[in-house]
């Protein structure tokens, strides 16, 4: 399998093994790059009784593709993601669903996860699109907050709205479908 993993690897969006877990990671660890660009992986048991997410859980879309695979197979997911498991918001995958994609997906992104699962004050500004957009099925974050501008961007912070924003995200336009960032358009 070597060979063809290393060949087939970036080709597609999700690799799913029947093999244990720590073979997987044996096996896929030189392939990884990064884990904004590296392909979910998927490990089912022999059994067919658990569907855990190895590799690349939101960016990805690991958690989702695992979802389905246990439901396929009658299975338990397994899911591990610290936003997932507390139920609370994904940051790095935020909007992605409404065509939303990070400013700067360089930009340290970790701090603004961290501060929503460990439930530290976050504000989340909202400057464009529609006002409904998060439908939650569970609470949001203690210390969450939502303020509308008019500007046309998404910014999350933690601490106070004053400060720079640790995260922003473009949204697409209405009219043209196209991107619009507080900079300007964007393809």
């Amino acid at each position: 399998m070597g060979p063809r993993l290393v060949e087939t690897f970036d080709a597609y969006d999700c690799h799913i093994f029947i093999i244990s877990v720590g073979a997987v990671v044996r096996m896929i660890a030189p392939l990884l790059k990064d884990k904004k660009t590296d392909p979910a992986v998927v490990c089912v048991d022999d059994d067919a009784r658990y569907a855990i997410c190895v590799l690349s859980g939101h960016v990805g879309r690991g958690n989702a593709y695992t979802d389905r695979i246990a439901a396929l197979l009658e299975a338990q997911a397994v899911i591990t993601t610290a936003s997932d498991v507390r139920g609370t918001l994904t940051v790095d995958i935020l909007g992605r669903e409404l065509g939303w994609t990070l400013d700067d997906p360089d930009r340290n992104v970790t701090r603004g996860s961290a501060a929503v699962v460990n439930a530290q004050p976050v504000a989340f500004v909202q400057e464009a699109g529609e006002p409904g957009f998060c439908r939650r099925t569970s609470p949001y974050p203690r210390a969450w907050c939502t303020r509308q501008r008019s500007r046309p961007s998404i910014r999350l912070y933690t601490r106070s709205c004053s400060s720079p924003p640790i995260a922003s995200f473009a949204t697409p336009t209405r009219r043209t479908g196209r991107t619009q960032s507080s900079t300007g358009p964007r393809a």
